[in-house]
């Protein structure tokens, strides 16, 4: 129950605060002003209204930065907007959305989401690249019409970054849709703008890309390869030989490599299973044997894409780093290699519809069998012939 006093500054100054809990108060000249006071010594004026025999306390501000006259009318003009059927907590919450900025979403997104660093990484980068302009702009102020225009402009130069950018800022909205919502449940993004692609039929068709290194010429190219620096050398080769992801072989460590047992782990790997333990390629071993450390990037070499784009030059072979993951899976697989064990050696995700997958467990000495096979196959395409391989017993 709360005490009614006669709201004055005099009187709300003089009122002692509690020992523990809070105390609350209701003005006699206007029952609707109420004040509650804690134990923490902080005084804030509410608004005391009954609705369907509900009672609800809507604050209206703190004791002394708020007065008792600015108080009484600040509850008036509130309390008559319930009386219409407006909710002054529902319109705050919705003032404070629409201020909301691209900014304000993707790090709420990356904060409240479980999200690996470099998908975090990939997401900032994205937005960075394709809404630099947006990043400060309230959400509620991106509309469909400029989302229309951003992808066909982007588009232009290039397709994919543009469909990326567009399923990242999906993302966003989707996530604000459900993030930012009245008390009563309603959302203040109710539409996601981005859907103006789809609804229109003016998304890009990305052809899923099939290029690999033909076995005429993987000689030319292991010839470029081997003209460069060790550390670089050491690194094609890895990427050609086990065919692992551009991402997940930057970030291999020295921690995650035994080189006695011919092995690596892939850390938190981006089909988000546990981590995944994979055979070392002898080509590969002997390479990188004579770096072993304790700690420590496997393969410190800097700007990847500029090593690509020399061996490019020359070999004059046009490939890609997933280029090289796709040779491996596609000579795996010519090798009539158990599919599921492909996919094993590539860290590729099973399908949950998969049943048989579910029951087909590749062991390493499996996994090592198939790495020898595909090996020995690559190196017969850069002219080193099997007989040369030397498998180290272990």
């Amino acid at each position: 129950m709360a005490d009614y006093i006669k709201f004055t500054h005099a009187a709300v100054g003089q009122i002692q605060i509690p020992a523990r809990g809070r105390v609350y108060y209701r003005d006699q000249k206007d029952p609707s002003l109420g004040l509650v006071v804690s134990s923490t010594g902080k005084k804030s004026f509410y608004l005391h209204v009954t609705e369907n025999r509900q009672t609800r306390r809507i604050t209206l501000g703190k004791y002394p930065q708020l007065s008792v006259a600015l108080a009484r009318d600040l509850a008036k003009t509130k309390f008559a907007q319930v009386i219409q059927g407006i909710d002054p907590i529902a319109e705050k919450r919705r003032a404070v959305a629409m201020k909301t900025t691209l900014r304000n979403v993707l790090d709420d997104y990356i904060k409240n989401k479980d999200l690996k660093p470099i998908t975090i990484n990939d997401y900032r980068i994205e937005i960075s690249q394709s809404f630099s302009d947006w990043r400060n702009k309230p959400l509620a102020e991106i509309t469909p019409d400029m989302i229309r225009r951003r992808y066909i402009e982007r588009g232009k130069s290039s397709k994919a970054p543009a469909d990326l950018g567009r399923r990242v800022l999906s993302a966003l909205f989707n996530y604000a849709k459900h993030r930012y919502k009245t008390p009563d449940g309603k959302s203040c993004f109710p539409d996601n703008p981005v859907r103006i692609i789809s609804d229109l039929k003016i998304g890009f068709s990305i052809p899923r890309r099939k290029r690999v290194i033909g076995k005429d010429q993987m000689s030319s190219w292991w010839k470029a390869v081997n003209h460069q620096s060790e550390h670089d050398r050491n690194y094609l080769a890895f990427l050609a030989f086990t065919g692992c992801r551009l991402t997940e072989s930057k970030n291999l460590d020295w921690q995650d490599v035994n080189v006695k047992r011919g092995i690596f782990a892939l850390v938190e790997p981006k089909n988000r299973e546990s981590d995944v333990v994979l055979p070392l390629p002898d080509t590969v071993l002997r390479m990188i044997r004579p770096y072993t450390a304790t700690t420590g990037p496997v393969f410190p070499c800097g700007d990847v894409p500029w090593l690509i784009k020399k061996v490019r030059l020359e070999s004059g072979v046009e490939f890609s780093a997933h280029d090289l993951r796709r040779t491996f899976i596609t000579t795996g697989n010519s090798l009539d290699i158990s599919v599921y064990t492909v996919k094993a050696l590539a860290n590729h995700k099973i399908s949950t519809s998969d049943v048989t997958a579910g029951y087909d467990i590749p062991d390493m000495e499996r996994l090592r069998i198939a790495s020898q096979k595909i090996e020995a196959a690559l190196l017969r395409q850069v002219g080193c012939f099997s007989e040369n391989v030397v498998h180290i017993n272990r």
